[in-house]
């Protein structure tokens, strides 16, 4: 419960910082999570694919034209990505994942990328929470000057079970 109230705590002093219009932005993205090495601590699960995901993300930029052009970032992502779902002989079950977040990203126009590390809280028959890393990138395209298109894969891992997840994001970026 520490860790839950540390993270939106730290979210909310992040975005309490002063701001120029258009430094914020928030998005909300669905997407699938596709299993690249499922959480080991349960043993004969073979059904782990993956399945629905759902991120929210919103970051602060903290310095423009930082890198060859490039903005800076600071940010988090929340969501929840379903991690397994399996059948044993009382019947069937799932596990989901709650990522809380914190990363830098580096913008050069509308392609960004982002890593950064945070705790993933286990939800199912899997309670418990791990730390991991999370990687990833994606293309931000203009639909108007306060919104976007964000088309994005993101690559977690989480360290305690070896779990290794890569997601495939599309949705709605809002700028204020």
């Amino acid at each position: 419960m520490k860790k839950t109230l540390f993270g939106a705590l730290f979210l909310l002093a992040l975005f309490c910082l002063p701001a120029a219009a258009g430094d914020i932005e928030a998005g909300l993205s669905i997407g699938y999570g596709l299993n690249m090495n499922p959480p080991t601590y349960i043993s004969g699960v073979e059904d782990s694919n993956g399945g629905l995901i759902i991120e929210a993300r919103a970051y602060y930029k903290l310095f423009k034209d930082l890198l060859l052009g490039g903005d800076f970032a600071i940010g988090g992502l929340t969501g929840f990505m379903m991690v397994n779902r399996y059948t044993d002989t009382s019947g069937d079950y799932g596990r989901g994942d709650i990522p809380l977040v914190g990363y830098g990203q580096l913008s050069f126009g509308p392609i960004y990328a982002l890593a950064g590390i945070g705790f993933h809280f286990w939800t199912g028959d899997g309670k418990g929470s791990d730390i991991g890393m999370t990687y990833g990138g994606g293309y931000l395209y203009d639909l108007g000057k306060s919104l976007a298109l964000d088309a994005g894969l993101r690559l977690h891992t989480i360290f305690a079970n070896n779990a290794l997840m890569l997601t495939i994001n599309v949705g709605a970026l809002y700028r204020f």
